[in-house]
């Protein structure tokens, strides 16, 4: 059986704000609790935004998505 709770999100700001949430909260539902953040706005975090710069999720989104 997997372990989700073993499981980290690395995941990168978007337009969609909304589809973060939802992707923050379905991995909160899922013992996904560890995400790869940044207190950086507005720089990438990764070689994959080398061309496409978008920061990492940030402390707050995580925040603002799982308060109802």
């Amino acid at each position: 059986k997997l372990d989700f709770s073993k499981i980290s999100l690395h995941l990168h700001d978007q337009d969609d704000e909304e589809n973060i949430k939802k992707i923050i909260y379905f991995a909160y539902q899922n013992n996904i609790h560890n995400f790869d953040i940044s207190s950086f706005e507005n720089m990438g975090g990764c070689n994959m935004t080398i061309d496409k710069p978008h920061a990492n999720i940030t402390s707050n989104m995580i925040y603002k998505s799982l308060i109802v």
